[in-house]
């Protein structure tokens, strides 16, 4: 019977496990964006809405969501804004227009700005599973996935109940450790007034026969390795601009390093 006990203790265990998991991603999933300010009706109000490429919860160092970095450089422009910051990570843009209402009722924006549809999974995932289906069923559970985040390479268990596509099939995301182009390295460390043609060139070329996504991502990629390579000399800063922007005009739906996507939105505007 000691055994049966033991049984016993694991399962309840695990379904407190369960439930304080469960309990703690409510929580985390239903916290405010930003609360509304009284002196906030005499500003300009801009809302911000979006999936990873736009929450505050991930980005990869605070205060470096895009929202913020927009009001920022607003005001230093001497414009009286406030910019709430209405972004979900992991969502798809089906989910996001569905808590747009809420949100124009509680902050009454001016202006809404969008960057979503990166999870859309017609556009960037392999395939779609049903959460009542196989695996996905035990995706669900939060103790699995805690499970699997602990004894596993922490891959898409934790983020996603999909898996990614990885670099060179016809999608336009893919983790870092799978981009396959040899002379990255080469071409940051290469590229300067004389050479930048030639090195363009070879970019071009490596890029025949991907996607369209992927060409968006990768130029977005490199634009940020030499960014933060070459410390934003007055050449190097002009060439990460023209990746940003060749990452733009081929797709937006790319995740920009975000103090470069504000500037490139400033500039492009014109504020």
């Amino acid at each position: 019977m000691k055994w049966k006990q033991v049984i016993l203790v694991f399962l309840i265990t695990l379904i407190f496990l369960e439930v304080g998991l469960q309990f703690i991603a409510f929580k985390f999933h239903r916290r405010a964006p930003d609360s509304f300010r009284s002196d906030d009706i005499r500003k300009i109000r801009i809302l911000a809405i979006g999936e990873s490429t736009t929450a505050k919860e991930t980005a990869y160092r605070p205060n470096t969501d895009w929202p913020y970095l927009l009001e920022k450089r607003l005001k230093e422009k001497g414009y009286s804004v406030v910019v709430y910051n209405g972004g979900r990570g992991a969502t798809t843009t089906s989910f996001l227009l569905s808590r747009l209402p809420h949100q124009i009722q509680k902050y009454n924006p001016h202006i809404v700005i969008s960057m979503m549809g990166i999870n859309d999974h017609n556009l960037f995932w392999l395939k779609e599973q049903s959460v009542f289906g196989g695996m996905g069923f035990w995706r669900n559970f939060r103790v699995i996935r805690l499970l699997a985040y602990l004894v596993s390479d922490k891959k898409s268990w934790v983020s996603s109940s999909m898996k990614l596509t990885r670099f060179g099939e016809r999608d336009g995301r893919w983790f870092r450790s799978h981009l396959q182009m040899e002379r990255v390295q080469e071409w940051i460390t290469e590229i300067s007034p004389q050479s930048k043609e030639r090195v363009f060139n070879e970019i071009e070329g490596a890029l025949k026969g991907i996607s369209i996504e992927q060409q968006a991502q990768f130029y977005a990629f490199l634009a940020e390795k030499i960014d933060r390579t070459h410390q934003k000399l007055p050449f190097f800063n002009e060439t990460v601009e023209e990746l940003y922007v060749r990452s733009w005009d081929l797709s937006p739906k790319v995740h920009f390093v975000a103090e470069d996507l504000i500037d490139l939105i400033i500039r492009k505007g014109g504020a």
